[in-house]
């Protein structure tokens, strides 16, 4: 319509060389490389879980869209009126807008998420969201409805998946058989349009062969891998796994862009973003576990040491400084049934977490000089009680303190290859 081209020179009469660059930034949070930070990280370093309901509910909303780009077929702005792009032309369709969708589908999820944890997460969300939808019409790519529609696509879209989950409960991955269905669908109404090589059809193809792989890659990776993410969360270790990550996925996107035949949608799109969704869901969990990047080993050995305790048992740990006794702990309280997060007590000498099958006490004596000063912090009213489970690191600094009790002594060696634990009872 006219009046929305003329809304798009209004705003484009801003336009100079600053603004150019700030709205070319912002329409970047609508894009796919913001999507793929979002989820890796979410993925890798915070909640499973949650990181595949994100990205199902993200590819399936953008295949949607592309799917109704074909069907609409409207021409952009600078294509059907006399209205400048600033940047690259899109070569899809116009409505509805595919940023604008990709962002409210990214906010959406984000505030469902963590939305009551922080106000400030809907806040920058719908701030982000509107940002993305003004830079699409500034830019010259978008019409006002085409925004708009992808703004309610988004939304509807996180809503509908969203809703499907919680049916499945802890059973997510099953998530695959309605989506695999879907993609079935959309894959043969556009293939028997001879629409697969269109641009919107590339994007689907891209998306599609990422869903399938990384839906097929969590189900293995739940089931057989088991990566605990919980196990190591500090954040040099997040930032290397990250940095691993990604380096690695960004290599194949662009790597095989240089041997894959272009003019073979199904091996260009569909086979390099199946790819990067397999490395994304379980190659790199499987990496990241096999090179202790998590920690997984002392944690499951904290976990099944915990099956052999019981209340008023004090866990006495040795080791030098970063040789995994804290990790070993997060194992123990893991075990014992504890929800909250184990942090370590260094500061704080002592941590309670009375949220577990039993209560769980972590010490750390090593700004301790003495048994009385151990005494004076409160640590004896714990000590011996049969109401609780107790782990002390850097026992030796108030060995007095466990005479009598009943005790559980565990040394940790660390090498460049490997640990070496002994238990003592």
């Amino acid at each position: 319509m006219q009046f929305e081209a003329d809304l798009i020179t209004l705003l484009q009469r801003m336009s100079n060389g600053f603004t150019d660059v700030v709205f070319l930034g912002i329409s970047q949070l609508g894009t796919e490389l913001a999507f793929m930070v979002i989820a890796v990280v979410l993925y890798w370093c915070i909640d499973k879980v949650y990181a595949y309901k994100f990205f199902n509910v993200y590819i399936l909303g953008v295949a949607v869209t592309n799917f109704l780009k074909l069907g609409v077929k409207r021409p952009r702005p600078f294509d059907a009126y006399n209205v400048r792009s600033i940047g690259d032309p899109e070569t899809t369709y116009s409505f509805p807008s595919g940023h604008t969708e990709s962002i409210s589908s990214i906010s959406t999820m984000l505030t469902l998420r963590y939305g009551k944890k922080s106000t400030a997460v809907p806040i920058v969300c719908a701030a982000a969201t509107l940002l993305v939808m003004l830079s699409r019409m500034y830019l010259g790519q978008h019409y006002l409805t085409d925004v708009l529609a992808g703004l309610v696509l988004g939304i509807a879209c996180a809503a509908a998946f969203m809703a499907l989950f919680r049916l499945l409960r802890d059973k997510e991955e099953l998530f695959i058989i309605p989506g695999f269905v879907l993609a079935v669908i959309i894959i043969s109404v556009i293939g028997s349009a001879g629409m697969l090589s269109s641009p919107s059809g590339a994007d689907i193809l891209k998306g599609l062969g990422a869903f399938m792989a990384f839906d097929i890659g969590y189900y293995v990776e739940k089931h057989f891998v088991k990566y605990d993410i919980k196990s190591n969360r500090k954040w040099w270790t997040a930032l290397l796994r990250l940095v691993i990550g990604l380096g690695v996925a960004v290599g194949i996107q662009q790597g095989f862009k240089l041997f894959l035949p272009q003019d073979i949608p199904m091996l260009y799109c569909f086979l390099r973003y199946f790819l990067i969704a397999a490395w994304a869901s379980v190659v790199a969990p499987l990496l990241f576990k096999a090179v202790k990047i998590c920690g997984a080993k002392m944690l499951g050995l904290g976990k099944k040491l915990a099956k052999t305790l019981c209340g008023g048992d004090v866990v006495l740990l040795t080791g030098e400084l970063g040789a995994g006794k804290t990790v070993l702990c997060k194992g123990i309280a893991a075990g014992l049934g504890v929800k909250s997060q184990v942090v370590s007590p260094t500061f704080t000498i002592m941590n309670e977490y009375p949220d577990g099958k039993i209560k769980f006490c972590h010490f750390d004596a090593y700004r301790l000089e003495s048994a009385d000063e151990a005494m004076a912090a409160g640590l004896g009213d714990f000590i011996g009680d049969a109401g609780c489970v107790c782990a002390v690191e850097w026992w030796q600094n108030i060995k007095e303190l466990f005479d009598g009790v009943h005790t559980v002594k565990i040394g940790i060696v660390k090498n460049e290859s490997k640990r070496e634990v002994t238990i003592e009872r």
